[in-house]
């Protein structure tokens, strides 16, 4: 089992003995772990509520971290489900809101169920990297989840650390007696500063999966089918099997090809699990590759639905304007770099972010390690993350299985799956 980061360690020192504990730390910086191994080191069932995105990371890394079997029960369920099925939890469960952000309207069903889930608890944990996107008004609900009555009744927090527009009364303009509110909530609040997180590996790969719905699942299986029948027969030329396997990642994508030419959407669930993340990361800048066309006007779409600013780089940005397009994501004046995975992987940098999400990627190897070099440069001076975003038991996990072993993605794919149809029958 590998060492614990001296911040983990730290973390876990602070929560002894704490009934409530809200942990900030960035994406990729070890939160899950920490609360596995409190709860391996007290013996106690673990509720996490999270959301579904998520639920494959707990369970995967529970699979990593908890090989003795320490932990007497993990039962990881999503945030739509606390309130729409009453919970029982028995005393001694360690209750875990991870993305506790999402706790952050005091209004919403999923942040009444939870705060009334907490007072059936004896410790609760709560998980974020952005504790206040909005302002300090976030925090009452998040810490009423974590320390029940610490800030008071919502009116007396308003009254006491909120200023509010004089025309629009529920806006807030605002925040007053911070330093008090500071120490009010210093004891049950354990914050990962950067100078630790700069102890952590210079370069993390992240896979983040889904599962293909229902739908989808049916295209992709019968486009898959086909793709075998094709590797089956000695005669097939390499060109057509390679349209047959772009296809399947474009379906992963949440596209296919029709006869006409024309694409049509077949599923949203990569884009909703990199709206997920994207929620996770809060207002960090962050790098988007693509490797079609139809998935960058989708990431777009997204984008501007949740307010995020962006520019794009691709096939069709002229040359004569991509040098400002670098240039303004690289002095702060949008959210998202956008860019075509074959465009953008040469010649540029792109260290105002640590972050680089995968929606898709190509099939060159080279290409690959181009584009994670854009963020990986002269001027970078915190460590990078690379988050990829795979469906299960699909061509996506081929893909990463290759990059991974620094193959070719085309070859090693026709090869491992000629392999597998001779093990198989």
């Amino acid at each position: 089992m590998s060492e614990l980061f001296q911040h983990q360690r730290r973390a876990l020192e602070f929560m002894k003995g704490k009934p409530g504990v809200l942990i900030t730390a960035g994406l990729g910086t070890g939160k899950t772990r920490i609360v596995l191994e409190e709860a391996k080191a007290l013996r106690r069932p673990l509720l996490v509520v999270c959301p579904k995105s998520v639920i494959p990371v707990w369970l995967s890394e529970q699979k990593k971290w908890d090989k003795e079997g320490l932990i007497p029960k993990l039962t990881v369920i999503n945030y739509e489900r606390v309130w729409r099925t009453p919970l029982k939890v028995s005393r001694d469960t360690i209750l875990v809101a991870d993305e506790a952000h999402k706790l952050k309207d005091r209004r919403t069903k999923q942040s009444r169920a939870m705060r009334l889930l907490a007072k059936q608890v004896e410790i609760r944990r709560a998980l974020t990297a952005t504790p206040a996107p909005n302002g300090i008004q976030d925090l009452w609900a998040i810490y009423d989840f974590v320390q029940p009555g610490l800030l008071g009744p919502w009116r007396r927090f308003a009254e006491e650390h909120l200023v509010f527009h004089p025309v629009f009364p529920s806006k807030v303009v605002a925040a007053r007696n911070v330093a008090k509110l500071r120490s009010t909530v210093a004891g049950c609040t354990f914050h990962v500063s950067q100078e630790e997180v700069l102890q952590l590996p210079p370069e993390t790969t992240i896979e983040r999966t889904f599962e293909l719905s229902g739908g989808a699942r049916v295209v992709y299986e019968r486009m898959e089918r086909d793709l075998y029948a094709e590797l089956d027969d000695s005669t097939v030329t390499a060109p057509n099997s390679m349209v047959k396997i772009l296809r399947l990642a474009e379906i992963t994508g949440g596209f296919v090809h029709n006869d006409d030419g024309t694409v049509s959407d077949v599923h949203r669930d990569k884009l909703n699990l990199l709206g997920d993340i994207l929620d996770e990361l809060g207002n960090e800048p962050v790098v988007i590759c693509c490797r079609f066309k139809a998935e960058i006007k989708a990431v777009a779409s997204l984008l501007r639905s949740i307010g995020k600013t962006y520019v794009i780089l691709d096939g069709d940005t002229p040359l004569s304007l991509r040098g400002a397009v670098v240039e303004n994501f690289q002095r702060g004046a949008v959210d998202v770099f956008l860019m075509q995975i074959q465009t953008g992987s040469l010649g540029i940098s792109l260290t105002r972010s640590q972050y680089m999400i995968f929606y898709s990627v190509g099939f060159s190897f080279g290409d690959y390690e181009q584009a994670r070099g854009r963020i990986r440069r002269h001027g970078q001076n915190r460590p990078q993350f690379y988050i990829h975003l795979i469906a299960e038991n699909t061509i996506d996990e081929y893909i990463m299985h290759a990059l991974n072993r620094k193959q070719g993605v085309h070859e090693a794919i026709q090869s491992w799956w000629r392999r597998e149809k001779l093990e198989g029958s």
